[in-house]
């Protein structure tokens, strides 16, 4: 195994990298491409025949976004499945409950599922300034308001608007509804140009 100066220590990462790169569903190509570092660096990594530089370590931790504390971690990469009854739940007005599925505001990105009763609403939502959301029907039927327009979403159907608009959720109906929400940032290169 080579080392360069400032290196990390690759036995503690190479089977790390491979996994994570795999739990992702991504090939070698793809994680050379994201990080800008050859397939054969990648290969090497993963078979700990090479030490990265802490650069490059932290563009891996970058494009399978983890964190680089994740790599040295001894904690099974997949045994991180939550429990329903472990999951943080955020009680709103009306009944609303908001369980947290995914919360990484670093990474600009929450994920919840709502149980909406029947009559409530969300009331105006804060917009999250360049974020796009998106509304995914579980069960039963809702209504969302978006500026001036409502559209209404049953079970199977999803509606994605960006975050600017004024918008809130409501339940018209006589049944209680369940809705996934992602709210996540626009990806960069809508604001950057390609070289």
């Amino acid at each position: 195994m080579t080392s360069g100066s400032g290196g990390a220590s690759n036995s503690a990462i190479a089977g790390r990298v491979r996994t994570l790169r795999r739990l992702r569903q991504f090939t070698v190509r793809d994680l050379a491409a994201m990080t800008g570092v050859s397939a054969g660096m990648i290969s090497n990594i993963e078979n700990d025949r090479t030490s990265p530089s802490i650069a490059v370590v932290a563009s891996i931790c970058h494009a399978l976004e983890v964190e680089v504390a994740d790599l040295f971690s001894t904690k099974s990469l997949t045994d991180r499945a939550t429990k329903k009854e472990d999951r943080e739940v955020l009680h709103a007005a009306d009944g609303i409950e908001k369980t947290v599925l995914l919360r990484e505001p670093s990474r600009g990105v929450s994920f919840y599922e709502v149980d909406i009763p029947p009559g409530a609403t969300t009331g105006t939502v804060n917009s999250h300034k360049g974020a796009i959301e998106l509304i995914i029907v579980l069960s039963g039927k809702v209504s969302v308001f978006l500026d001036d327009v409502r559209i209404s979403v049953q079970a199977s159907e999803s509606v994605k608007f960006k975050s600017e608009m004024n918008h809130y959720i409501a339940n018209e109906t006589t049944d209680s509804a369940t809705f996934q929400w992602l709210i996540t940032k626009r990806e960069r290169s809508e604001n950057v140009e390609n070289p």
